[in-house]
């Protein structure tokens, strides 16, 4: 189903840019968290933002990550409008 969502974003040139978040150490169980991001990843454009898949072992790394996902809307925020 994921698959349809996404080729269905990318004909309506409405791209669907997943970001997923596991949150634990190790990232053995969260294998389908990132066969979902390389599903979305084949329907987004070469250029521009990026379906992502990461892995944080601590509520610090989880706010420090957090904390650049925002900064990095801010910096893309025109991108993210336009798309």
């Amino acid at each position: 189903e994921l698959e349809q969502i996404c080729k269905r974003g990318k004909d309506e040139q409405s791209p669907v840019y997943l970001y997923t978040v596991y949150f634990a150490a190790g990232s053995s169980s969260a294998s389908s968290l990132q066969e979902m991001v390389d599903i979305a990843s084949k329907y987004v454009p070469e250029k521009g933002l990026k379906c992502q898949f990461v892995s944080v072992p601590s509520t610090l790394a989880l706010k420090d990550h957090f904390v650049s996902i925002a900064e990095s809307i801010k910096k893309n925020q025109a991108t993210l409008i336009r798309g």
